[in-house]
């Protein structure tokens, strides 16, 4: 999709960084995760602990500003665009349409046959 306006290329690229959002927490994840395996593993070692302890602090804020960073440009698109940018976590039904089922329906539906 090419943006025709403004308000287009701002959809863009909210869609697409909302989508590098979980990436990204995965990778800071990581990155925690090997600085708590390097802290306990080296627990001996002073300065190697060191290391591991800062790694998992600078884990934890990049997964602090990361998931910030995320809400917020779900709230720009919500609040300014409506919720009509192009992400849509679930392209090929769930939530796209409304049951057509009637309550009455469902009542029957869970009736046991006799």
């Amino acid at each position: 999709m090419t943006p025709t306006n403004l308000t287009e290329l701002i959809q863009l690229f909210t869609d697409f960084a909302i989508l590098t959002v979980p990436v990204l927490v995965a990778l800071a994840l990581l990155f925690f995760v090997w600085g708590l395996a390097s802290f306990i593993l080296n627990s001996g070692n002073k300065d190697e602990g060191k290391k591991g302890r800062d790694r998992m602090v600078w884990g934890l804020v990049a997964l602090f500003v990361i998931l910030s960073i995320g809400g917020l440009l779900s709230i720009l698109r919500n609040t300014v665009f409506g919720n009509s940018g192009n992400f849509n976590r679930f392209p090929n039904g769930i939530h796209s349409q409304p049951s057509t089922y009637e309550p009455e329906e469902f009542v029957d539906i869970l009736k046991k046959p006799e």
